[in-house]
């Protein structure tokens, strides 16, 4: 079990990153958006799951990656989509100087929350 979970912190940030912008494609009324990402996501979840798990044969630590695979993909998926279709116009912009300020605050508190989360959600049975 600690392999699983030591292993599998980095997906804590992909999905930081679904999340946040979930609520952003939310908030522009995108609704079909995220169930389409999800699905893409829970596919991927499946080809690496049998990959990993079942054909290389790496067990928990399989299982660990798969799940850093399929947030990375659902934190990719949705920026993309964001990138390109812009669903809020004059929303989403390229990064600046100003746009790092306070950042630093807003990661050490998005950490705290999202590993909240995500132990919560690792540890009910």
């Amino acid at each position: 079990m600690k392999t699983y979970i030591f292993h599998s912190i980095p997906s804590i940030l992909g999905y930081m990153i679904f999340q946040i912008f979930n609520s952003y494609l939310t908030a522009g009324k995108k609704f079909h958006v995220v169930p389409k990402i999800q699905l893409n996501s829970c596919g991927t979840y499946w080809i690496f799951a049998y990959i990993l798990v079942y054909k290389l044969d790496l067990g928990v630590l399989g299982a660990a990656w798969t799940v850093n695979i399929q947030q990375t993909v659902s934190g990719v998926l949705t920026i993309w989509y964001c990138y390109h279709y812009n669903p809020i116009p004059k929303t989403f912009f390229f990064l600046e100087k100003d746009s790092f300020k306070g950042l630093w605050d807003l990661f050490k508190y998005g950490c705290e929350c999202g590993s909240m989360i995500f132990f919560q959600q690792d540890m009910t049975p």
